[in-house]
């Protein structure tokens, strides 16, 4: 694969929009997938616990739905899906911090790019999780819901036109996204013996 000299950056290529929207993707639904696997797992537990209150006729309040789930589960896995989901999040958190030391998500090393600063250095863990989490969840979060979602779109698509392919949030932290090995040099001439 060629890679087109105006997007290299001090040595790395500039990561792809499509590079960068499935990373955040992985990111997201990995997240996604504890978070829901956890909220089903609590209700499975409450609807459980409420079913077995609910023998009492003083719990007429006690919604049919979570009756028929208690008892077509019959059991307390709901709350064994609770701790797995907790543990997935510890596992996943540890994974998610391991990794902002070298400018990646989870998802940037799946896709296998990362995070480095304008100037070329390194991101570090600091940069990383400022970026990550205070901007990109906290901030561009924030600035979506006040925008109906329209931030977020703008943020995410903002790289297909611009010329160091920065979404905002990169562009709040002065940071680019390249893959995360420099590309290879195409051999040139041997040198000279002398």
């Amino acid at each position: 694969m060629t890679t087109d000299s105006s997007n290299i950056r001090h040595g790395y290529a500039l990561a792809t929009w499509l590079q960068r929207l499935i990373a955040h993707l992985i990111d997201r639904l990995i997240v996604g997938a504890i978070v829901l696997v956890g909220l089903f797992g609590l209700a499975v537990g409450v609807a459980s616990r409420v079913a077995d209150e609910d023998a009492s006729p003083k719990s007429d309040w006690v919604p049919f739905v979570a009756r028929f789930i208690a008892r077509a589960l019959e059991g307390d896995w709901g709350w064994g899906l609770v701790a797995a989901a907790s543990l997935a999040f510890l596992i996943y958190a540890a994974w998610f911090l391991s990794a902002l030391s070298g400018g990646q998500t989870p998802g940037k090393q799946i896709v296998g790019v990362r995070v480095i600063r304008m100037n070329g250095e390194p991101s570090g863990w600091g940069l990383a999780f400022v970026r990550e989490v205070i901007i990109e969840w906290i901030v561009v979060g924030f600035l979506s819901a006040m925008t109906g979602g329209i931030f977020y779109v703008l943020n995410y698509v903002w790289p297909l036109w611009d010329k160091d392919r920065q979404a905002l949030h990169d562009k709040m932290v002065e940071t680019l996204v390249v893959e995360a090995a420099p590309p290879a040099t195409p051999p040139g001439p041997a040198p000279a013996a002398r």
